[in-house]
């Protein structure tokens, strides 16, 4: 990505994967495409930090600056992105193995020594 060339994205690829400004986890982002050199005292060393905004974030800013404008983005929208970035984190966290879910939730339940609640037990798997 170049330097400035904005895109919407649901989670953050790089660290620190939170908003720049808030320090929140909580998406969705504009990723910048800018990178900041920081150092957090003096004589640390310096790190690389990518500059996200969340969307809250954007919108309590235009707030305060007076700025308004409906640019389509709605409440369902940005639900719509919450759980798409929930999920984009679930694929990655189960290595892109999503689709058995179901599975993957029996065995963790069985290594953990826990119970598989009826919801989940499918004699046929």
């Amino acid at each position: 990505m170049a330097r400035g060339d904005m895109q919407l994205v649901t989670h953050p690829q790089l660290a620190p994967a939170v908003d720049f400004i808030t320090r929140s986890g909580v998406g969705p982002f504009v990723d910048t495409g800018v990178d900041i050199l920081m150092r957090s005292q003096p004589g640390m060393p310096v790190s690389k930090e990518r500059l996200y905004l969340s969307v809250a974030t954007i919108k309590q800013l235009a707030e305060l600056a007076g700025v308004s404008g409906d640019s389509g983005f709605t409440k369902e929208r940005e639900q719509q992105l919450i759980a798409q970035g929930k999920l984009e984190g679930l694929r990655e966290g189960l290595d892109g193995q999503l689709d058995d879910l179901g599975t993957t939730l029996r065995r963790w339940l069985n290594d953990a020594g826990v119970g598989v609640p009826d919801a989940l037990r499918d004699e046929s798997l």
